[in-house]
């Protein structure tokens, strides 16, 4: 009778469980159709949790009572998991009689060892590090980040121990070493690598000393690179994503590729970031807090919007209840009811907290928050270094709420940030606690426990960014300044151009520009400086007129020292040269002292030159970096050319002054 389907049957093997002596020689023992575990045993709770693989051997056998052809059979997983989490692949070694670790070699030999690397390891390495350091000729190849290698002792004996190695940082470093010869000793120098590797090494590995040939000693471990073996070829089964029809050629379905191995590590996309990270500096962008009303309600299960906030800035006034914002907490009293996020602006409502509805009054300072690349700084930890407290000085100083420190301990991560206060703190209390001065960026932080040694502490944070308010006029505005050669007679300066239409400026008697503008203009020297209402088009023609005269001639301006003056109670006075001085000429300097101080701080004295100049109407004006300035107690007699200076008085600052001698003055008669 010809073979059914039924005479086809799947039997055990010798050992059918995950032990190195798995597998072996097919028995008769049929695995019975449709039964569950009759192959692989249930998930345990650890399996699901870290990852576990499966192997099983099976093999296939025609059973039938008479001697009926077999032309051969095909195998095929028909349907996919209903778990997600779990796949399935088959593959086949070719050989009846071996066992799971035979299997397991050609599973583990996707990547297989290839020609030994250029270097050695340097000296011995034991089971649990997690970097490797390399030995080997400057200026040779260094293992890149990803790369595979193997590490082999007691190659192709019967001892021999293999470990498949992934480098995920390298550094490097030339250092210059010490050979022996003889009575004599010679300097060479070698690169050594240290490489980061995924995982810990799982056993010893002997390695070699330096010497001048970078080679290594017989007995001691071999690096090898690797090649890509694909060892085995595998089957399995994927959902059709469309339909599909006999003859076609191609067939859509979800993935071709399935999962021999369970992996902790994924790739996580990260766009539009920076690799210093940024940091968010909130910027102020209204003078003055402002309040609006809301209807809206939130609670544990609603959030509120209003908006990127400054710190310390937000009060709601709900009914008889105020909540308020401190250090990114959310404040009823002292009683912390939810979290304020600055930067989205959004407000959360703790689980089990109060719900506030009805019209609500909110009060606070509207904030725009510009990305900047983060400042950053690695603090390495060595045995010397190790210590649970940190005190710094943080350069730039950080703007408020942007300062965080990362620390390792016992292999995890502790972050501490700065919400805004100068207070540093955690998650939970345990974690440390620290102070930042946003005056002169002094940093204390006392650690939750020890940083690892080999660790870094990390710090990041943003500086505060400079910005104008828009609707603020601006600090700086265009002007003209022409030298008109020559010395203005008071009352005479013109100008004049059109845009559109008749533009005229003309100076008051004083030194002041009035009229579709403002500027100024110095007498003696016809410097004139123009800053129109509105800036003509280019190519404007500017119409100038003036009169060095008035009614008769004027001479040229007279430089003159002024060494000798009267000391007077609380004046100094001085006659100059020329008696008769023309309104609006007047020029000199003046050598000012004042002291600054107080509050603990040293007194420290200034001394500066001013200068000096005539109103035009006997009055003595001080020019200071902010603009002219009346300067008490001063004057000038045009007739007979007597100055006045008083010997002290009071600068806006507001610093109190004294005068010195008198120095160089022009003037014009």
């Amino acid at each position: 009778m010809p073979i059914l389907s039924g005479n086809i049957k799947f039997l055990a093997t010798q050992v059918m469980a995950d032990v190195p002596e798995g597998g072996g020689r097919p028995v008769n023992t049929v695995i019975p159709d449709g039964a569950s575990n009759a192959i692989f045993d249930d998930i345990s709770e650890i399996a699901r949790a870290g990852g576990q693989v499966s192997l099983r051997k099976v093999a296939l056998s025609v059973q039938t009572a008479d001697v009926a052809g077999y032309y051969g059979a095909n195998l095929v997983l028909s349907r996919v998991p209903s778990d997600p989490r779990v796949s399935v692949a088959m593959f086949s070694t070719g050989d009846l009689f071996d066992y799971r670790d035979a299997a397991k070699s050609r599973v583990e030999a996707y990547l297989f060892a290839g020609p030994e690397w250029g270097g050695h390891l340097l000296e011995n390495h034991i089971a649990g590090q997690s970097v490797i350091q390399i030995l080997q000729r400057p200026g040779t190849p260094v293992p890149v980040p990803g790369q595979t290698l193997v590490l082999i002792v007691d190659e192709g004996k019967a001892g021999e121990l293999v470990q498949y190695v992934r480098v995920i940082r390298v550094t490097s470093t030339l250092r210059t070493f010490t050979a022996s010869e003889g009575s004599s000793h010679t300097d060479f120098q070698a690169l050594v690598v240290s490489c980061e590797l995924s995982d810990t090494l799982r056993s010893d590995f002997v390695g070699s000393p330096p010497t001048r040939t970078y080679s290594r000693n017989g007995s001691a471990a071999k690096i090898r690179e690797t090649v890509v073996a694909d060892a085995a070829r595998y089957y399995g089964v994927s959902a059709l994503t469309a339909p599909t029809s006999i003859g076609d050629l191609s067939v859509d379905v979800a993935s071709i590729w399935t999962q021999l191995v369970p992996s902790a590590q994924t790739d996580v996309p990260i766009a539009d970031a920076s690799p210093a990270g940024t940091l968010v500096a909130l910027q102020p962008t209204t003078p003055a807090a402002v309040t609006l009303n809301s209807s809206a309600q939130f609670g544990p299960a609603n959030a509120l919007y209003v908006g990127p906030l400054l710190p310390g800035s937000l009060s709601i006034n709900s009914g008889s209840v105020t909540l308020t914002d401190q250090d990114g907490r959310l404040m009823a009293g002292s009683a912390e009811v939810g979290a304020v996020d600055y930067a989205s602006g959004v407000i959360t409502v703790a689980s089990g907290g109060n719900s506030y509805g009805g019209t609500k009054s909110i009060t606070l300072r509207p904030a725009a928050t510009p990305a900047q690349v983060s400042e950053t700084i690695a603090l390495p930890v060595t045995i010397e270094s190790r210590s649970a407290t940190l005190s710094l000085i943080v350069d730039p100083v950080p703007a408020p709420a942007t300062l965080t420190l990362s620390y390792m301990a016992q292999g995890r991560w502790y972050v501490l940030q700065e919400r805004g206060s100068g207070r540093l703190a955690g998650s939970d209390v345990s974690h440390g606690a620290g102070t930042l001065s946003f005056l002169t960026g002094a940093l204390v932080v006392t650690l939750g426990a020890l940083p690892d040694v080999g660790s870094s502490i990390l710090l990041g944070w943003g500086r505060p960014q400079l910005s104008a308010e828009a609707l603020a006029p601006h600090a700086v505005q265009s002007y003209f300044e022409w030298e008109l050669g020559g010395p203005v007679y008071p009352g005479t300066l013109a100008l004049s151009w059109t845009d559109g239409a008749a533009r005229s400026v003309t100076d008051n008697g004083n030194g002041a520009l009035t009229g579709y503008g403002s500027g100024t203009v110095d007498y003696a020297t016809g410097q004139v400086v123009l800053t129109p209402t509105v800036l003509p088009p280019p190519t404007t023609p500017l119409q100038i007129t003036w009169s060095d005269v008035a009614g008769e001639d004027i001479r040229p301006p007279t430089r003159a020292d002024v060494a000798d003056y009267i000391d007077a109670a609380t004046a100094f006075r001085a006659v100059l040269a020329d008696a008769a001085v023309l309104p609006g000429s007047f020029e000199g300097q003046m050598l000012l002292t004042w002291p600054t101080g107080g509050l603990g701080t040293p007194t420290v004295t200034y001394h500066s030159r001013f200068r000096v100049r005539d109103n035009g109407s006997g009055g003595l004006l001080l020019d200071l970096a902010s603009g002219a300035v009346p300067l008490t107690g001063g004057s000038i007699d045009y007739a007979t050319g007597e100055i006045t200076v008083p010997k002290s008085g009071t600068l806006p600052v507001p610093y109190t002054y004294t005068t010195g001698s008198a120095s160089v003055i022009t003037f014009g008669d």
